[in-house]
């Protein structure tokens, strides 16, 4: 799951007002970072099947 932090950091790249948190732009920000924390919790731990059929 993506922390609190890390999703306001993706927010804040793309978002266009303070409020913006709804735009494509930044629900695309956020499923981006979600998948990069997967993805670096599969190189980790090989055998989580569950963690790699949620990536797909």
């Amino acid at each position: 799951m993506i922390s609190k932090d890390n999703k306001a950091k993706a927010i804040a790249l793309t978002q266009v007002n303070e409020n913006d948190v709804g735009s494509p732009q930044a629900q695309i920000s956020i499923l981006t970072a979600r998948i990069k924390e997967v993805t670096e919790h599969l190189k980790s731990n090989k055998h989580d099947r569950m963690a790699r059929r949620g990536l797909i």
